[in-house]
């Protein structure tokens, strides 16, 4: 619901994406592969719409794929 708000949608979403994608270097540094570190950061989500985009992510990254392709949508 927050998300749909227009100001303040757009600054927890960025804070959101901030919270994961340090999460995720994180983990990479510490030798986690990058599937895992996504599953991992979906895993500790409650924003039902996020955890889904992680996972699409994750499924992206197993393919082939860029982590960046999804974000993108």
């Amino acid at each position: 619901l927050i998300m749909k708000i227009p100001i303040f949608g757009r600054l927890y979403r960025n804070a959101i994406l901030s919270q994961i994608f340090l999460s995720l270097g994180t983990l990479i540094q510490s030798g986690i592969p990058i599937p895992k570190a996504l599953e991992i950061v979906g895993s500790l989500l409650s924003n039902l719409t996020i955890k889904e985009i992680i996972k699409e992510s994750k499924e992206n990254v197993e393919t082939g794929g860029y982590i960046s392709e999804i974000f993108r949508k």
